[in-house]
């Protein structure tokens, strides 16, 4: 993973959220502030219901997501209820 060159610790790694093949950089944000940039970012892709999985292709929880628990860029899933 990329280093962060900006604001923080030097060694802190740059955080991306990706959906639809597009990627979000969230460096630094994290708890419900994250949360809410997920559901920010699923919403500027007029997806109303998701699934989130992490860099290992876990599917995550929102409180995975606040506690910070989980690996990788996050993946926004639209969640497809015909399957």
């Amino acid at each position: 993973m990329p280093l962060n060159s900006g604001l923080g610790s030097p060694e802190q790694a740059k955080q991306f959220i990706s959906c639809d093949g597009e990627e979000k950089e969230v460096t630094g944000v994290t708890g419900t502030a994250l949360v809410e940039k997920i559901k920010e970012f699923a919403r500027s892709k007029n997806i109303g219901k998701f699934d989130v999985f992490d860099g290992n292709n876990n599917n995550i929880e929102t409180f995975e997501i606040e506690s910070g628990d989980f690996t990788g860029t996050l993946k926004i899933v639209r969640f497809d209820a015909a399957a």
